[in-house]
């Protein structure tokens, strides 16, 4: 089942986590800025990536941690797809950073694990996300620093579950191109539109679905399709094409 993720509130659903564990040794490594798969790839950073049974709006934490020998600014560049290794669940789409959570830690993987259970029972309470996170847009670690990371994200398999503990992930850089596009747009007019219509025109490039299919099993409004068909229209994709905008 879809189900759909507010904005800075937690959907009830499992944990999933994923760690990337760096082999190679960047000792010596000089500050720098980086996108997150340059920065796996060098072995600037480790990255645990976990998910909170949701497919919409905040619905990603990530802990990470330096392995620099100086200050790195990780971007996450808005389109980074995080790519499920189960064939039933979904694949997500990111957006971007949206907070960083107060606690100090060193394992990024219990931490990441801990804190997204703690704010999955917190939804099962009907309480919003947990007052230690802050409003944060960037990542920026300082030598060996661990953070932890609220990240906005958006299902791309309409079809398909949302993430269970079972499901494992690959960081990839680009969607396909329509998705890419419409993200690259999205990221450089980050508050521009709601994440009700980002969801619905994210489905509307991957799957090109229509609104009775969607209004299945995920609630919109009118005004939420009319934003979904102008945001494919203002990212230059079009949406007289696709059956979302089409009445």
């Amino acid at each position: 089942m879809i189900r759909r993720h507010r904005a800075f509130s937690i959907a009830v659903g499992s944990t999933v986590f994923l760690l990337f564990t760096v082999l190679s040794n960047p000792a010596g490594a000089q500050g720098t800025e980086t996108t997150l798969p340059d920065a796996i790839r060098r072995g600037l950073v480790e990255v645990a990536v976990c998910g909170m049974g949701a497919s919409t709006g905040t619905a990603i934490i990530m802990g990470i941690k330096s392995r620099a020998g100086q200050t790195v600014r990780v971007r996450v560049p808005s389109g980074t797809v995080l790519r499920s290794r189960n064939a039933g669940a979904q694949d997500m789409i990111v957006h971007r950073v949206e907070g960083k959570h107060q606690d100090t830690f060193r394992d990024i993987f219990e931490k990441c694990l801990e804190i997204a259970r703690h704010e999955e029972e917190r939804s099962k309470n009907n309480q919003s996300l947990s007052p230690r996170w802050l409003q944060q847009d960037a990542i920026v670690l300082q030598p060996n620093e661990s953070g932890l990371y609220l990240m906005s994200a958006y299902c791309l398999d309409f079809h398909k579950g949302n993430p269970s503990p079972s499901t494992s992930f690959n960081i990839a850089e680009q969607a396909v191109p329509e998705a890419a596009q419409l993200f690259v747009y999205v990221g450089r007019h980050p508050r521009a539109y709601n994440i009700i219509a980002i969801q619905l025109a994210t489905w509307a490039v991957n799957g090109n679905l229509d609104g009775p299919t969607i209004a299945q099993t995920f609630s919109f409004a009118s005004q939420d399709r009319n934003d979904a068909c102008r945001l494919l229209d203002a990212a230059g994709i079009g949406s007289q094409r696709k059956r979302l905008c089409n009445r």
